[in-house]
């Protein structure tokens, strides 16, 4: 199931069996408190080291309500039936969650719940001994404003990086990239080293907020 003008995190798989129509929430939608499946209640599971903006849950409840299954087959535990009341309860959960998280975060809510609003790409790479390895900043802004952002590769273990920032400016919601540039030390080094990234916002210093781990090979 993919209704129309839904971006990829909206994706559900529904399948008919035995007249059924069965959804398949992975590790999505678990069920918590009581050991009659009857009483549980549905919650909407959340890992932060995932990329994580509230609206995504959101989403998930409004997709809950518009698909229309009688099962839910989850990622962990039994099949089990879902009705309106269920339905209504998991919005519920949803809705109480991310009341939670704005009170125990700064605003906007989504920059600070969202650990890759920056990334470093690749994360993992090995480079050739004295050569030059870019890397994608991959940026997206969370506030509601027109925002600056500026980075530099921070060398260390060797590698060296201009000291220079380089500069992207993104609007609400959009989403950017900048590439960085470190040369590899003259000596191999088989072992992995982290590589960090300086992000600045409007000016400020967020630290180094975004890695990635290198190894350098021999010719």
């Amino acid at each position: 199931y993919h209704a129309p003008g839904q971006t990829k995190y909206h994706a559900f798989i529904v399948g008919e069996i035995d007249g059924k129509r069965v959804g398949f929430g992975g590790d999505n939608i678990l069920f918590l408190n009581g050991t009659d499946l009857r009483s549980q209640k549905a919650m909407q599971s959340t890992v932060l080291r995932n990329s994580f903006q509230l609206k995504m849950h959101r989403h998930c409840a409004e997709l809950m309500r518009n698909v229309q299954i009688d099962l839910m087959c989850p990622g962990h535990g039994e099949l089990f039936a879902i009705d309106h009341a269920r339905i209504e309860g998991y919005t519920q959960y949803i809705a109480r969650k991310e009341d939670v998280f704005r009170d125990v975060v700064d605003a906007p809510a989504d920059h600070f719940i969202d650990l890759f609003w920056v990334r470093m790409l690749p994360y993992l790479s090995e480079t050739r001994a004295g050569e030059t390895r870019a890397f994608t900043l991959k940026i997206r802004n969370n506030f509601d404003h027109r925002v600056t952002y500026e980075a530099r590769l921070l060398g260390d273990h060797g590698w060296t990086a201009a000291t220079e920032f380089t500069c992207l400016c993104l609007d609400p919601s959009e989403i950017g990239e900048l590439t960085v540039e470190a040369r590899a030390p003259t000596q191999p080094a088989r072992a992995r080293k982290l590589l960090t990234v300086e992000m600045l916002i409007d000016g400020i210093s967020q630290g180094p907020v975004c890695e990635a781990l290198v190894s350098t090979i021999s010719d």
